[in-house]
């Protein structure tokens, strides 16, 4: 059976991996598995749009 087809904003096409959020949000890679993925406000903003990859639109708004 096929997996269903995730449905994105046209906005939040672009879609960037955990190394890549990491960086852009200048901390290293075990801080932002730890503490970011977890963090309240990140997890409502539903920024992992899918396992390990994220919105980089809403990244930016997060991040400031």
């Amino acid at each position: 059976m096929a997996k269903p087809v995730p449905k994105f904003e046209i906005k939040d096409k672009i879609l960037v991996t955990a190394d890549e959020a990491a960086g852009l949000l200048s901390v290293s890679r075990s801080y932002f598995d730890e503490k970011v993925r977890y963090d309240k406000e990140f997890t409502a903003m539903n920024i992992e749009r899918m396992p390990n990859r994220y919105s980089l639109k809403r990244l930016k708004e997060w991040g400031g």
